[in-house]
């Protein structure tokens, strides 16, 4: 038979493994969000460099390369909203700690200690894990709208050699 410190211990474990998927939420998405930072930077950058010929489009060819431009811009800033979305500073769910928390367990009954216990650790662990889903919705349609940013920045780079290359 299980022993209550055994199954405590279970549900101190999962609160535990919560914690650490919250942080690594936080961490990837920090990550992810001076990466693309930088290469919104770079793109602009370069959309600076050919913006004598960018942005006074004359030709068909033109105009498509002036579209994947302002598309490619605003996936990668879609994806650096969703990306401060997800890092958006919030309540990371903790246990209960309040001193009168602290003094009822010290007073209860060990049956009605272990369950005040067990429902903290239980009820963090659930709040914890709403809060890493919504942050993992917007994560991933961060990553979408990445992959689709980058499409349309190959797309314009490719365009733009060939007009510079043939034209």
């Amino acid at each position: 038979m299980i022993t209550k410190a055994e199954i405590l211990n279970y549900v101190q474990g999962r609160y535990t493994e919560e914690q650490e998927r919250f942080k690594h939420f936080e961490e990837k998405c920090g990550k992810l969000l001076n990466s693309l930072t930088i290469v919104i930077a770079a793109f602009c950058g370069i959309a600076g460099f050919k913006s004598s010929t960018l942005f006074s489009p004359h030709t068909m060819l033109q105009w498509i390369n002036l579209i994947l431009c302002c598309l490619a811009f605003m996936a990668l800033s879609c994806a650096w909203g969703h990306l401060l979305l997800a890092l958006k500073i919030g309540v990371c769910p903790i246990a209960a700690k309040s001193r009168e928390n602290s003094d009822y367990l010290m007073k209860a009954e060990p049956k009605d200690a272990f369950e005040q216990m067990f429902d903290c650790y239980v009820d963090a662990t659930q709040e914890i894990e709403s809060v890493i889903e919504k942050k993992s919705k917007n994560l991933e349609l961060a990553y979408d709208e990445l992959i689709l940013g980058a499409s349309l920045i190959i797309a314009f780079i490719f365009l733009t050699i060939i007009m510079e290359v043939f034209i």
